[in-house]
């Protein structure tokens, strides 16, 4: 597959924090479809989801960019706080939780947070049919009202599970023991 240009779609930045750490993620609508509806269905999206989150994760702020454009602008958004109370990985790495699509036309589209509330699973992932919570969450990332798109602005279909894992810079830094 040839590569595109990553500004092909507008996109949508969700900044929130991780405790004292800030983070961002992109979102892509899929064609037709306006950043202030996808701001709004994510909002919603991360309102009923709320639990995959730890209470110290706050998404508090969104961002525009236009299509083939790299600058962004704030747009309206409502505060969306985690609500599990589950303590946090204690080895004080970046600890992830991350869903994974594919659309039609065979782009694979990831969306990953940091500030998982699910430690450690032997396996790294955990399936909707081993939790209620993940179940819910994929099943409103498939609604047919979903409005997120893949980089070409295509639906995505995503997996039946949330994969977990380390940020990339501790991976390396383990495997070099």
């Amino acid at each position: 597959m040839a590569p595109i240009d990553p500004k092909n779609t507008a996109r949508l930045f969700v900044d929130y924090a991780d405790g004292d750490t800030r983070h961002t993620v992109i979102l892509r609508p899929q064609t037709g479809v306006s950043i202030a509806t996808l701001a709004t269905w994510f909002n919603d999206w991360l309102t009923d989801n709320a639990g995959l989150f730890l209470e110290r994760v706050s998404f508090d702020g969104a961002r525009e960019a236009a299509q083939n454009s790299n600058v962004t602008n704030p747009i309206a958004w409502t505060t969306v706080d985690g609500t599990n109370p589950s303590s946090p990985k204690t080895d004080g790495k970046p600890w992830f939780l991350s869903f994974v699509g594919r659309s039609a036309q065979g782009h694979r589209t990831r969306i990953s947070f940091f500030g998982s509330a699910y430690g450690d699973d032997s396996n790294y992932r955990i399936t909707a049919a081993e939790n209620t919570g993940v179940a819910d969450a994929v099943a409103g990332l498939n609604d047919l009202q979903a409005k997120l798109g893949d980089i070409t602005g295509s639906k995505a279909v995503w997996k039946d599970y949330i994969n977990l894992g380390y940020n990339a810079y501790w991976q390396r830094q383990a495997r070099r023991g």
